[in-house]
């Protein structure tokens, strides 16, 4: 339409400038000087000129090639009607489309410029329009259509991307599947990287079955499912039967009744009445003989024989009142064997005072010596070259050897680390010297060492000196002394 109108406007001007050119032919003259429109320039080239940027040709005003003559004889350009160009009176100039705008010949004018590398296209109804948009997809900057962050093209069409760290995979139908759910158990999100799937774990007191689903694991043992204070799921037996173990597979039982002296057979995990393997009956919780018999060991045996001096023992089965090595007579009557007698607690043989023997009052004999005495003629004495000291033979004291009685026996009255010198003399070893109580080790004077009175060699060189070798404290190398201590040159 755009095209249609300039070309007509182009060859309305043309037809007026045959027009005016005819008219100045018939009437050749040059009025005030100055060539009209169409007017002859040659039969008065002396006297007028042609207007504007016109110019004189074969006698005849013609504007510039590439222009054209407007109504008001200026010369305009040709507008490029390749390019949409016209003629805008008000800025005189071509103006072709605007910025925003492209030339479009076979549409016939201008149209809005739509940038392909943003993926814009023209619809129907000249505007720009997104390509990408209908399919719910992004232009990538470069032309192309690509599914928003958050989604990834699955046969076609956007889909929300399925992460594995939600336990998600994408089914035939390309939506995302719990694949957790779908076992049912949930989803533990414990993947440390977002491409890495999440591990699928049982709810409450389930657990993955043969085929992979979780199931409820707690009606296999005949308990349920319960959830205590801190919110932990376990599985509890019924009021009156407990969880029992037996080959490594626990189930509920019925609990034992101590009332019935009952106890869980191992290999059943049953109750069973522990009396009757003793041959005993059960009696309010506790396992007794039949009238006539008492226990002995893990069963019954009968009572006591009084005859035999057999009495109660107060744990259920019988004990000789006899004691002391006495046995019993035939009368149930204890008394002591032949050659022995009673000394009060046993029978025991006579003791011998003439080998310093004494009744130990346990039925038998015992020393009357101590102390490392011997008997000699019924009386106890410290053997030849010992003392008694009040509590035992001692050897006598050597005070060559620098020892004295000390009431319990021997003592050296070298101390300090000193060692007798076998004359009666006390004398610290060899590298060492007395200091007044103890043999401490003898100082170097060499080595910079003082002793502190106390047993120790101290260094005299301090403040990061160290000794010569010869009795004096330099500084090490590299260092000179300042007053207070070594420091760098």
């Amino acid at each position: 339409m755009h095209l249609t109108r300039l070309v007509l406007i182009q060859l309305a001007i043309a037809l007026c400038a045959l027009l005016s050119a005819g008219a100045a032919a018939a009437d050749p003259t040059c009025g005030d000087g100055s060539c009209d429109p169409g007017e002859n320039c040659g039969n008065c080239y002396d006297d007028c000129s042609c207007p504007g940027d016109q110019s004189c040709w074969e006698g005849n005003c013609h504007c510039p090639e590439g222009t054209y003559e407007d109504d008001d004889g200026s010369c305009r350009p040709v507008c490029d009607t390749s390019r949409c160009e016209t003629w805008d009176q008000e800025s005189q100039r071509c103006d072709g489309c605007p910025d925003d705008e492209v030339c479009n010949l076979s549409y016939g004018g201008c149209l809005p410029y739509c940038d392909s590398s943003r993926c814009l296209e023209l619809d129907g109804y000249d505007d720009c329009v997104d390509r990408c948009a209908p399919d719910g997809r992004e232009c990538n900057g470069f032309g192309g259509c690509i599914c928003p962050q958050g989604q990834t093209d699955y046969r076609g069409q956007c889909k929300p991307d399925c992460l594995p760290i939600n336990c998600e995979y994408r089914g035939d139908d390309g939506e995302c599947h719990d694949r957790c759910e779908e076992s049912g158990g949930s989803c533990k999100y414990d993947a440390i990287w977002g491409r890495l799937p999440s591990t699928c774990v049982c709810d409450r007191c389930d657990q993955t079955n043969d085929s992979g689903r979780c199931e409820d694991r707690c009606p296999k043992v005949g308990a349920v499912c319960v959830e205590d204070d801190g919110g932990e799921w376990s599985c509890r037996c019924p009021e009156g039967t407990e969880m029992v173990n037996v080959d490594n597979d626990v189930t509920c039982k019925p609990v034992c009744s101590a009332e019935r002296c009952e106890q869980r057979d191992p290999s059943t995990g049953e109750c069973k009445d522990t009396c009757p393997a003793q041959g005993k009956t059960c009696a309010s919780g506790t396992c007794v003989c039949p009238e006539g018999t008492h226990a002995e060991g893990d069963g019954c045996v009968d009572d006591c024989d009084a005859e035999q001096c057999e009495s109660d023992d107060g744990v259920g089965g019988c004990s000789s009142y006899c004691v002391g090595g006495e046995v019993c007579d035939e009368v149930g009557g204890c008394s002591c064997p032949s050659g022995t007698s009673w000394n009060g607690s046993a029978c025991g043989p006579g003791c011998d005072p003439s080998s310093c023997e004494h009744d130990d009052g346990m039925g038998g004999c015992t020393s009357s010596c101590s102390g490392g005495m011997t008997c000699s003629g019924g009386s106890c004495a410290c053997p030849a070259g010992t003392s008694w000291n009040g509590g035992s033979c001692a050897p006598l004291c050597d005070s060559n050897q620098c020892q004295y009685d000390a009431g319990w026996g021997c003592a050296s009255w070298c101390g300090g680390g000193q060692s007798c010198d076998g004359t009666g003399g006390c004398v610290c070893p060899a590298g060492t010297s007395w200091n007044g109580s103890a043999c401490a080790a003898a100082c170097d004077a060499n080595a910079c060492q003082q002793s502190d009175g106390a047993g120790n060699c101290l260094s005299t060189c301090g403040n990061g000196q160290t000794c010569d070798g010869m009795g004096g404290c330099a500084c090490p190398g590299g260092t000179q002394w300042t007053g207070a201590g070594c420091d760098p040159y």
